[in-house]
């Protein structure tokens, strides 16, 4: 009876060893979620302090910038016949969603108003950055839903290294208040001033 003594000693110490090591991994965990939760609060708290005018000009500044990497895959993708729909939408979320309503979202997606620049740049083999945004308040404008007519001037950079070109888009962007701070509700693009049509009149 003595002689097993040692042998349960052994085994208690290896339940609290191996309780320890729970505990270390419930505490890891534990901070693990902690420092998201802080992180997802203190991202939150940027989106709503962001005011309107700061919303659209992040829209506009996502909106008309287009990299030499985005153009490139998007012209593979398109020309392997590989780009599906789901596939357009998942990589137009994933840019978007952050800046728009779900509604505004799905209804610029049906539209082609956030994915004609990518299209035409793929198709153009250029790269397009924004070198001014110019907000004016809309006549439309309301104080809990505010709109903007708004320009701005591009700089076109065909792949190719040949000479850039400066187009000035225009339209308008209606905001909204929701949880996450201020979002576009809705854009329209002035179709006479879009860079489609203004790299088309060029060819």
């Amino acid at each position: 009876m003595i002689a097993s003594w040692p042998d349960e000693i052994f085994a208690h110490r290896k339940d609290l060893i191996m309780t320890a090591r729970q505990k270390r991994v419930v505490i890891i965990v534990s901070i693990s979620i902690l420092l998201f939760i802080l992180t997802t609060a203190v991202y939150l708290m940027q989106l709503n302090a962001m005011t309107e005018t700061e919303r659209a000009e992040a829209f506009l500044q996502t909106v008309y910038t287009v990299t030499a990497e985005e153009s490139s895959e998007l012209l593979a993708r398109i020309t392997s016949g590989s780009l599906t729909a789901e596939m357009a939408e998942q990589a137009l979320r994933k840019k978007y969603e952050r800046l728009m309503t779900p509604a505004s979202f799905q209804e610029a997606v049906e539209s082609r108003a956030i994915w004609s620049n990518e299209t035409v740049m793929a198709m153009n083999q250029c790269e397009m950055t924004p070198e001014s945004i110019q907000l004016n308040p809309s006549p439309f404008s309301m104080p809990d839903k505010p709109a903007f007519d708004y320009e701005v001037t591009v700089k076109v950079q065909p792949l190719a290294n040949q000479e850039a070109y400066t187009y000035q888009p225009q339209g308008t962007l209606y905001l909204e208040k929701t949880i996450s701070g201020w979002k576009i509700s809705r854009i329209l693009i002035d179709e006479t001033s879009s860079v489609a049509l203004e790299l088309q009149a060029r060819r």
